[in-house]
């Protein structure tokens, strides 16, 4: 983590944000940001969490405070204090419990109180405070001890706290007169962590110098970065072995439902011991070798300078639209930049509790989607008792016994689809593993698929899911609403679905995108509603993104619209209403007018269905 006293911090925002990147720091405290609360904008940083407070009918002071995005942090309401301004987070580790960081600073002129000293250490078990205290001690290596310095020494007496300061001097005064000084401190109180090293950066442009603080775990109990190889070879020769005990206790004949959970659970066991016996741990390759700065700013300008050469079309770019397909790589670019990184910071509870640990965040995620999924108010009752009038006539049917049997190849066809990429679900087989089964498995899978028809059975271990919360762009992080929740359900599970889905038939009125125009449409949208709405709080992936989807649009646009095909006859049709236009909009307006109308009104909607966004138009 990193103390700097800015002395307005507006003028070396940038220098800051160098210093950060060159020194890899993960918590950036600042003091003295003379920043004012009508600018809450103000002061960003690329990757980091802003939280600040700001001195308010007074110039000068104020307190602010970065930390990664990837980290499980969370910010904290500071109690009413006297003389100190502090602005704090919380920060929950694997290997610790919560620790909070404030960042403190006391005015030259003001006296450090007991009662604002204990406030902040009263709010959490192990607590660190880091930053400009103006507290001179001769114990910490500073040319004398002053009246602040003193009350310091007994405070760490009394509230068995440890002072950490670097061993050069922080302070440089403008007056040469004056000798330099060390004033930017750390106490540190319960915190179960060793301090790797404390110095002073001799960066940035102010009087204070910033200082810079690694702790980390006590030696020897940092656990090695590890990381799982399967040897999915071996796994299927394995997997072609069927004479194991497990297996061996299978019925021949499943037919009850207690035969199909049984055998559903051997298979699982059977599986899972497989790919343990084919798995081995290595470690980490975590020394790759990073390109020279120098290198990585002239890669940043050179692609900076084919974006801005992409935005013009060229002659081989003509087809580029009709070349695009659902799986094209730059919508998966989108949905990875999308996806969260890090663990998961702390939630607020109802009462503004934190949940910290696994547990409490699981139940405080469950009731926040409980309230959600509750039932909302009936406003048609006659609607809703003839809703649940036809569900009941449903349910009271017979089953019919028409389904057709499931057969090997079908399951083959099945498996031969599935994406190995995708997620595994509770029992952890992945669709990599599936891919590996061997004849005799595929048989058993088609027995036990085959025992839940006849018996009318859904099998309630496949019905359980892993729940992941996925952030809403720009949501606070620490409510439990601000996540949208997705379920990993089982491989085997979403296999036997798709088996019950080829002997449905009904009707699905509602169209979906079936070629690349649509879907670069309905990402085009997106990608505006997300920069219209949050441009600040888009991460660098998210933004690249989200270029890369509007260049390809903008080639498509320019193509069809600007310089469309000559033909002859008749007036050719458009192909594509990308918007509806308003009436006054008249076929005597020029077509670059067109354009700009239409991009306007692309860039103020909001995200819409592809099917609105692609109807043929009639001339």
């Amino acid at each position: 983590m990193l103390s700097y006293n800015a002395c307005g911090l507006a003028s070396s925002i940038l220098e800051l944000e160098q210093c950060a990147l060159e020194y890899s720091v993960d918590i950036i405290l600042v003091q003295e940001t003379f920043l004012k609360p009508k600018n809450p904008k103000c002061c960003k940083l690329n990757n980091y969490v802003q939280l600040r407070t700001d001195r308010q009918g007074a110039p000068k002071g104020g307190t602010a405070l970065y930390y990664r995005q990837t980290l499980n942090c969370s910010p904290i309401d500071i109690p009413p204090l006297i003389n100190l301004e502090a602005t704090g987070c919380r920060l929950t580790m694997s290997s610790h419990g919560a620790i909070i960081i404030i960042s403190v600073y006391l005015p030259p002129k003001k006296e450090l109180l007991r009662s604002d000293v204990e406030t902040l250490f009263a709010l959490g078990d192990a607590v660190i405070l880091f930053g400009d205290l103006n507290s001179k001690s001769t114990q910490w290596r500073c040319n004398y001890t002053n009246a602040n310095g003193r009350k310091m020494i007994d405070l760490a007496k009394d509230l068995h706290f440890d002072v950490i300061a670097p061993p050069t001097q922080t302070y440089f005064p403008n007056n040469v007169r004056n000798r330099p000084d060390i004033l930017d401190i750390a106490l540190m109180r319960r915190v179960a962590l060793n301090v790797r090293c404390i110095e002073t950066l001799q960066n940035l442009n102010s009087d204070h110098r910033p200082v810079l603080l690694k702790i980390g775990p006590p030696d020897g109990e940092q656990p090695p970065k590890n990381k799982t190889i399967t040897s999915w070879r071996k796994v299927s020769l394995l997997l072609e072995e069927t004479d194991t005990p497990i297996l061996n206790n299978i019925p021949d004949n499943i037919e009850t439902t207690d035969e199909i959970d049984y055998a559903i659970g051997a298979l699982t066991n059977h599986i899972a011991t497989v790919i343990e016996d084919s798995s081995r741990e290595v470690p980490a390759a975590d020394s790759r070798r990073k390109l020279p700065e120098d290198v990585r700013v002239l890669l940043k300008a050179k692609n900076a300078a084919m974006r801005r050469a992409s935005a013009y079309p060229t002659c081989e770019n003509s087809t580029l639209m009709e070349e695009i397909t659902p799986s094209h790589q730059a919508y998966w670019k989108l949905a990875k930049a999308l996806k969260s990184d890090g663990y998961l910071p702390a939630l607020r509870k109802p009462d503004n509790t934190f949940a910290v640990d696994d547990r409490e965040k699981a139940e405080c995620l469950a009731d926040s989607i409980e309230q959600q999924c509750s039932n909302n108010t009936i406003h048609d009752a006659t609607h809703s008792h003839r809703i649940e009038e036809e569900v009941r006539t449903k349910i009271a049917l017979e089953p019919q016994d028409d389904l057709a049997p499931v057969s090997v190849d079908e399951i083959q066809k099945h498996i031969k689809a599935l994406k190995t990429k995708k997620a595994p679900g509770l029992d952890g087989i992945s669709n990599k593993a599936i891919k590996c089964f061997s004849l005799p498995l595929m048989a058993l899978l088609v027995a036990i698929f085959n025992a839940c028809f006849k018996n009318c059975y859904f099998p309630p271990i496949w019905k359980e899911a892993v729940v992941i919360g996925l952030p809403k762009p720009g949501k606070p992080r620490d409510l439990p609403a601000s996540y949208r929740p997705i379920s990993l359900l089982s491989g085997l599970g979403k296999l036997f679905e798709k088996t019950i889905k080829t002997r449905l038939t009904y009707v699905n009125d509602i169209p979906r995108p079936s070629n690349g125009v649509q879907l670069a449409l309905f990402a085009d949208d997106t990608a505006l509603y997300l920069r219209g709405n949050n441009y600040r709080d888009t991460t660098p992936r998210l933004q690249r993104a989200i270029d890369e989807l509007t260049r390809w649009l903008r080639l498509w646009r320019l193509n069809t619209i600007i310089m469309p095909p000559k033909t002859s006859g008749r007036r050719r049709r458009s192909p594509v209403r990308l918007r509806r236009t308003s009436p006054n909009l008249t076929r005597r307006r020029s077509k670059r007018k067109e354009l700009r109308h239409l991009h306007l009104q692309g860039a103020q909607a909001s995200i819409r269905t592809p099917v609105y966004l692609a109807r043929p138009c009639r001339s």
